[in-house]
């Protein structure tokens, strides 16, 4: 869904076939764009496999809990039956060996109750923004309690806002390490993955090393992050559709 697949295709068709790695030995992922709509996701992961040259995905995700052009109008009760109408296709695409696991991105609590109360598969992950300023303790708390492994995109909004910036820049020169990993390290502290991109090599490596910072925050260290949640709570994506909760 965002325009990487055809080019990841080939470059992983030429590693493997360079010997660099098994395919069991590489995890892929994709993600249905506009899931809820009927046949989007088995038409979806028939294209990504197209797309990447595999013949079966290691995880895919329903994109939302919402249609993303003409669900005005709809009622709870039928975004709900929407929601299990797309589960149902991937729980079918897992049957049939297309797909190892599958999971969500942008659920909500209320939206993983919904789904978990029909499911014959469960989720086995949800990708949701998460940051300092959009903990959402109530979400991080209902997935640990599922064991749905909980992913974090867009952990670096808070570098782009003026009240938690300072907040972040002045604990990370405390810590003698940098902004953008102290913010991974608050994530893999508070349970979650996290989920970032890079071009650089060596970029790449050093996000790595939030594992051991994580390790080392003390409960100061993650008090003086949390409290950006109420000095500044912020969501960059899906306002029209979450507004103010930041809960989850």
């Amino acid at each position: 869904m965002y325009g990487t697949e055809g080019d990841v295709g080939r470059a992983l068709e030429a590693f493997l076939a360079e010997g660099g790695a098994k395919r069991e030995d590489v995890f892929v992922a994709s993600k249905a764009w506009d899931c809820l709509k009927a046949g989007n996701v088995t038409a979806g992961v028939e294209a990504s496999l197209r797309a990447l040259r595999v013949d079966y995905l290691d995880l895919y995700l329903l994109h939302a809990p919402f249609l993303l052009d003409d669900g005005r109008g709809l009622s709870d009760r039928q975004i709900a039956a929407k929601v299990m109408a797309a589960w149902g296709e991937l729980e079918a695409l897992v049957d049939a060996g297309k797909v190892r696991a599958i999971g969500v991105s942008n659920f909500r609590t209320a939206d993983l109750e919904v789904l978990c109360g029909g499911a014959r598969i469960p989720p086995a992950v949800n990708q949701v923004e998460g940051h300092p300023q959009l903990p959402q303790p109530r979400l991080r708390a209902y997935c640990a309690g599922r064991g749905i492994a909980l992913y974090h995109y867009s952990p670096l909004h808070p570098l782009g806002d003026d009240v938690a910036r300072p907040v972040v820049e002045a604990a990370a020169a405390r810590l003698g390490t940098s902004p953008q990993l102290l913010l991974f390290a608050w994530a893999l502290r508070v349970g979650a993955g996290v989920v970032t991109t890079s071009k650089t090599p060596g970029r790449m490596a050093e996000s790595l090393e939030c594992r051991g910072l994580a390790a080392r925050l003390s409960e100061s260290d993650m008090a003086e992050l949390n409290q950006i949640s109420s000095l500044s709570p912020s969501r960059r994506f899906w306002l029209k559709n979450y507004g103010d909760d930041f809960e989850g």
